[in-house]
């Protein structure tokens, strides 16, 4: 959430929708770090596997996002399409 919200106060517009992704992925942040983050039980036994689809799915909307501002400001992208 705070990268994107540094982007913003750069004067890029974050599309909704790309927030939304931010704000998903923000969720991750602890408990992924920390096997006790959540009471009564472990990270592995609160996620699903359409949680890590999602947020796979989301880090690569955020990725692309990157990408294409990058690329319109000249940047070279050394990742594979």
């Amino acid at each position: 959430m705070r990268l994107g919200r540094d982007v913003v106060g750069a004067g890029i517009d974050v599309p909704a929708e790309l927030d939304d992704a931010l704000a998903r992925l923000s969720r991750h942040y602890i408990p992924a770090r920390y096997p006790d983050a959540h009471p009564g039980g472990s990270a592995a036994s609160r996620y699903r596997p359409s949680d890590s689809a999602q947020a796979i799915a989301d880090a690569e909307r955020v990725l692309a996002f990157v990408d294409a501002r990058w690329s319109a400001l000249g940047g070279r992208s050394d990742r594979p399409a």
